[in-house]
C-alpha cells in the first residue's frame, strides 16, 4: 500500500487554468484511487495505491527486462531520419578512412 502526493500550479502546467476542480478516479486493473482537489489554479493531488495487480506485475517485469525493446518501433518524421542515416553514414566513412 503506497500514498503519493504531488503539489502542481496551472501556470506551468500544460493544462488550462481550473479555479475550482474536485475530482476521483478509480483504476481497478492499476489499483489506484486518485483525488485532485484545485482551487484558483494550485492542485493537490492524492493516489493511493491499495493492491498489486496483475497488469502492474506485467509492467514490473517487461521494465525490468530489456527484451521488450526488440520489438518496438520508433516514428519519426522522415526528414529527422534522413538527417540522422546521413550522420550516421559520414560517421562510417571517417571510420573506414581512419583504419
Amino acid at each position: 500500500m503506497n500514498l503519493w502526493l504531488e503539489w502542481a500550479n496551472d501556470w506551468v502546467s500544460p493544462y488550462p487554468f481550473r479555479v475550482a476542480v474536485l475530482e476521483s478516479n478509480h483504476d481497478e486493473p492499476l489499483g489506484q484511487w486518485e483525488l485532485t482537489l484545485a482551487i484558483l489554479g494550485l492542485s493537490v493531488t492524492l493516489l493511493w495505491e491499495y493492491a498489486d495487480t496483475p497488469l502492474k506485475a506485467d509492467l514490473r517485469d517487461m521494465l525490468a527486462d530489456d527484451k521488450w525493446l526488440e520489438g518496438s518501433h520508433v516514428y519519426m518524421p522522415h526528414a529527422d531520419y534522413q538527417a540522422m542515416k546521413d550522420k550516421a553514414d559520414a560517421y562510417d566513412k571517417l571510420q573506414a578512412g581512419g583504419q
